[in-house]
């Protein structure tokens, strides 16, 4: 047991990224400057919004009285979410950084759960993840969720998961941010590639709390969700495509770097990236003469077809009002 008091309350980061959000800035900045934790580091940063994200940000951390240190920055081109992550990283000074969207609220003692999680831990290289609140774009309740995965499994089962916690509950450490390399494929989502990241290194924890009012159907990621317009249904099959293809790519990367044996399971997250990379072209029009030769082709193909009558089937089902 350590004599030194602030051991047990390392320097945190509350890293709150938005763009384009000034419709629900405000209370996301409320629920960041209400966080119960000392010492605590905030950074608002902003993706070169072309709303007034920014300069709510900017007045809301000049009227700030608190104890935290404030820093507010705004990117000077859009990075999109992968290269604004990379960069937030980097500007991050603290052992553990909340990561929070600019349309979600933090519960006040968010921070202070995470640390309190934290410090039980031995191995310092984490990812801790909870439960949320689901609201809707006026702030009504829409119940409790829990992540799809709560504890850690076999690295097989994870590897062509698409979902494995509730990315705005995540809190990272600096120490399993350092053992990898900034996230090089842009087209993916930053909570799926640093889930199976923490699950290489046993570094996955749940924490059965309620740490976030989670706002459904409005952020980068869900932009679009609960449209019933046929045309945002296919474009949504087109972008999970491009999601997944760029997901696995990184974790084929990451497997790679890891050190261990996985090379069937590499091979087989290589046909799952092909199979989604030729979707991706299927519905950007991008196909080659050579592509009608190959297996993959011919499998994407009738995917797609599946997909497209699964969604008109869905469509004429639940049509736009």
């Amino acid at each position: 047991m350590t004599d030194d008091p602030q051991a047990d309350r390392p320097l945190a980061t509350f890293a709150l990224m938005a763009y384009n959000q000034e419709k629900f800035i405000r209370e996301a900045v409320e629920g960041a400057f209400a966080q119960d934790y000392e010492p605590l580091e905030i950074i608002l940063s902003d993706d070169c919004s072309t709303d007034g994200t920014f300069d709510i940000m900017q007045e809301m951390a000049e009227t700030y009285k608190g104890n935290a240190r404030v820093i507010v920055s705004q990117n000077t081109e859009n990075l999109g979410l992968i290269g604004h992550v990379n960069q937030l990283f980097d500007a991050c000074s603290g052992e553990l950084i909340i990561l929070a969207a600019g349309d979600d609220i933090s519960f006040p003692n968010r921070t202070k759960c995470c640390v309190e999680y934290y410090n039980k831990l031995e191995d310092k290289r984490v990812l801790i993840h909870g439960d949320v609140i689901g609201i809707g774009e006026h702030g009504e309740r829409l119940g409790k969720r829990s992540p799809p995965i709560k504890s850690l499994r076999p690295i097989d089962e994870l590897a062509l998961s698409r979902s494995l916690y509730i990315g705005a509950t995540g809190a990272i450490s600096r120490a399993l941010i350092g053992s990898y390399e900034p996230i090089k494929f842009r087209k993916a989502y930053e909570d799926v590639v640093w889930g199976f990241r923490a699950a290489l290194d046993d570094a996955f924890h749940y924490l059965p709390e309620t740490l976030v009012y989670y706002r459904v159907g409005v952020g980068i990621s869900e932009k679009g969700l609960h449209s019933n317009s046929f045309r945002s249904k296919v474009s949504r099959l087109h972008r999970s495509r491009l999601v997944m293809r760029d997901v696995l790519r990184q974790r084929i990367l990451d497997l790679g770097t890891h050190g261990d044996d996985h090379g069937l399971l590499c091979q087989k997250m290589t046909i799952k990236m092909e199979k989604e990379a030729m979707g991706a072209k299927i519905w950007e029009k991008r196909l080659c003469f050579s592509d009608m030769f190959t297996y993959i082709f011919w499998f994407s193909v009738l995917r797609e077809i599946r997909a497209l009558f699964r969604l008109l089937i869905e469509h004429r089902a639940n049509p736009d009002k």
